[in-house]
């Protein structure tokens, strides 16, 4: 057994830092001493910890075999299943106790290994011997599992490694696990679409200590905006784990139709943080954007030090770029354009887009909320509205301290002063109605002090509010 006492803050990969590790191991007196592969095991660990979620941690205590490596393969594989799975009993906190139970560790186990194999960047299991592997192991759980949920969660987990390109997952020193999937996998919750192709260029997963992560794209080249999600409790968090992938995907594929008249294609990313009601909110979300992107670019990256760790690394080179959503701040993008350049990608200045000092700062012009004004006003006058001359009342998803919801606000004060009534806003902090009209000043009071909803004034509401 090892009892392990740490001193220090783990720091964020934002600057250089030191995490101080004391273990002092000891060996069981049934068994022998440590033999030097055990030692490295445990060292490799030991650097491993501070990266990888609670979650991960349970599953490698609850079973020596997996050590932290296998079971952080695992823990991703059933995450990543979750957005395939529909199922009462498969949600966030059921598939985790399920990892924990040893008939299924069994086999959740052998699926580890067998992705390590398959992703071994000096000798990897080679296609006819990975097909042949997977139908055994499929043959196995098939056999073995009475209950079809837990067939369900196995079927979709060795679905996922099947459908797993590359990963970072033998990368030194990295932040997150990252995967690049072939977007076949997604194919049976896709949604209909007769006259379009709907299925996506590419899909990469990453999987972290305290969130998850996709970024879907529907052209090799193709932009748009990496969205932050932090729930405002764990149950929240549970449902949200549910619907993240169809969010990601319906995003890019509004910003594909959007992009429709220009070279790049659509994409988007949404990362899933989970709350932790110790660690101050922004520090939570700065720190997983820096782990999700870091992730990335292990994949990304044309370094051929980082690349010798990736099996299949050669199947080419892919470049994405990413653009402001909602929780991402400025010195976020200082940090991933740095990081980028740091790393040797290509062109990475435009790794990501609004760059403080840099191009057209999205929100500070109001780049999107521009564009929605004039396609409100074009579709007000097409239903007989007439903006400017009469009254009309607004309702509004997202906050006044986001780009695109805070914008609106001083654009319709602008545009149609007290024509306009803000009759209800909701973003992740707060939701306020009143009928008679939310009050302007109030609004931008928030939107000046890039304030949430919760900040506003129940004095300023009607007594119908």
């Amino acid at each position: 057994t090892a009892t392990a006492a740490a001193t220090a803050a783990a720091t964020a990969p934002t600057h250089p830092g030191v995490t101080l590790l004391r273990a002092v191991v000891h060996p069981s007196k049934a068994r022998a001493p440590l033999s030097d592969a055990e030692w490295r095991a445990l060292s490799d660990d030991m650097h491993r910890i501070k990266w990888v979620d609670e979650s991960v941690l349970a599953l490698a205590a609850s079973n020596p075999k997996f050590g932290l490596l296998r079971a952080e393969v695992c823990t991703a594989l059933a995450e990543l299943s979750l957005s395939l799975l529909d199922h009462p009993l498969l949600g966030y906190e059921h598939l985790h106790q399920k990892l924990l139970q040893p008939h299924v560790q069994t086999h959740a186990l052998a699926l580890s290994e067998l992705f390590l194999r398959r992703h071994d960047p000096h000798t990897p299991l080679a296609d006819a011997q990975f097909g042949e592997a997977c139908m055994a192991w499929e043959a196995k759980i098939e056999a073995a599992f009475g209950n079809e949920e837990t067939r369900a969660l196995m079927r979709t987990m060795g679905s996922a490694l099947k459908h797993t390109l590359r990963t970072n997952v033998h990368v030194p020193e990295r932040f997150a696990l990252s995967l690049r999937l072939q977007p076949q996998f997604f194919e049976p919750v896709l949604p209909p679409s007769a006259d379009l192709n709907n299925m996506p260029f590419g899909v990469f997963f990453s999987a972290g200590r305290h969130f998850c992560a996709y970024h879907v794209r529907f052209r090799d080249i193709s932009r748009g905006g990496l969205r932050v999600v932090l729930p405002s409790s764990l149950e929240t968090h549970a449902a949200e784990s549910r619907r993240q992938f169809a969010e990601c995907f319906n995003l890019a594929w509004a910003q594909q139709l959007k992009n429709k008249d220009i070279p790049e294609g659509g994409s988007k990313a949404v990362c899933l943080v989970r709350p932790q009601p110790d660690e101050r909110r922004d520090v939570l979300l700065h720190d997983c954007v820096k782990k999700f992107t870091d992730s990335l670019l292990d994949l990304l990256t044309p370094d051929e030090t980082t690349r010798s760790h990736v099996a299949h690394a050669s199947a080419g080179q892919e470049l994405l770029y990413l653009g402001p959503d909602e929780n991402i701040t400025p010195t976020d993008i200082d940090w991933v354009v740095a990081r980028a350049k740091a790393r040797g990608y290509p062109m990475a200045a435009a790794f990501m887009s609004s760059k403080p000092r840099e191009g057209i700062n999205h929100k500070e012009f109001g780049v999107t909320s521009e564009g929605v004004a004039i396609f409100l006003d074009s579709g007000l006058r097409a239903i007989g509205i007439s903006p400017r001359n009469q009254p009309w009342s607004l309702k509004l998803t997202g906050g006044p301290d986001g780009d695109v919801a805070g914008n609106m606000i001083k654009i319709m004060h602008r545009e149609y002063g007290d024509n306009v009534r803000v009759v209800g806003i909701s973003d992740g902090s707060a939701t306020v109605e009143d009928p008679l009209g939310i009050s302007m000043p109030e609004l931008l009071r928030l939107v000046e002090q890039s304030a949430p909803l919760s900040a506003l004034s129940p004095a300023v509401l009607s007594p119908h509010g």
